[in-house]
């Protein structure tokens, strides 16, 4: 299988490309990004682009993969309203529009987020954004349309210089896994996770909260469809689960 993987410089997209190069089920992943990713490995391939609302020149890129993982995002807290609609929104659909008119049997992975919505008013923006964004990426008609809402994502690697909010957050999270461990997510579970629902068939549009995407890697750990070391099981929650 062949991945293309937006965000890969960012927590979850570059943690997709590490658990994809692990992968033997994948063959080729491209990560389309603005800059270079700093992981390095034969099965990943780097595509410099500037302008996430076009993508004109791509649709041969586009047909050379079965599936998108979109992990491209932004903290609401960093930018102003009209960014986040932008990179949250505006990018995404764009992106998504152009990969279904390329490559209409490609699939979609939608990174979103734990309490989103698709419908109805919230006061958080990223509720709003991010719900507009899931029913515009349904209306497209994916042949599989996956839209992950992640709860609280512990890194898995130190950041060079983290945004306050992210070293903040990541102070408490002991007590949040202790306190609701429901709740969050390890980077590298969520990422398998991402990966085997991009290659999986089933239903043609899956949303799955954190819990169930905890499940879900409890689930791939169960039926052997992803083999993993020690320290990774070590790293699954304790749910148990029905998958596939």
């Amino acid at each position: 299988m062949n991945l293309l993987v937006t965000g890969a410089t960012g927590m979850v997209g570059g943690e997709v490309l590490r658990q994809a190069a692990l992968d033997p089920a994948i063959t080729r992943v491209t990560a389309l990004v603005r800059r270079a990713p700093d992981f390095r490995h034969p099965k990943v391939h780097v595509v410099l682009h500037q302008d996430f609302l076009q993508y004109d020149h791509l649709a041969g890129l586009f047909r050379q993969h079965d599936a998108c993982l979109w992990c491209l995002g932004i903290s609401q807290s960093q930018v102003t309203g009209h960014e986040y609609q932008r990179v949250t929104y505006d990018y995404a659909v764009a992106a998504a529009t152009a990969m279904r008119r390329a490559n209409p049997a490609m699939a979609f992975v939608f990174v979103s987020a734990q309490g989103v919505r698709s419908a109805g008013y919230h006061p958080a923006r990223f509720v709003r954004v991010k719900g507009r964004t899931e029913m515009a990426l349904r209306s497209l008609g994916f042949p599989r349309l996956v839209i992950a809402r992640p709860g609280g994502i512990i890194p898995v690697r130190a950041k060079v210089r983290p945004p306050l909010i992210e070293r903040v957050f990541v102070r408490f999270l002991p007590f949040f896994q202790w306190l609701a461990p429901s709740l969050v997510i390890r980077a590298d579970e969520l990422a398998r996770v991402l990966i085997a629902l991009a290659g999986s068939g089933g239903q043609p549009l899956l949303i799955l909260s954190n819990r169930e995407l905890q499940r879900a890697g409890l689930g791939m750990q169960q039926k052997a469809a992803f083999p993993l070391t020690p320290e990774q099981k070590g790293s699954l929650s304790g749910i148990p689960l029905k998958f596939g």
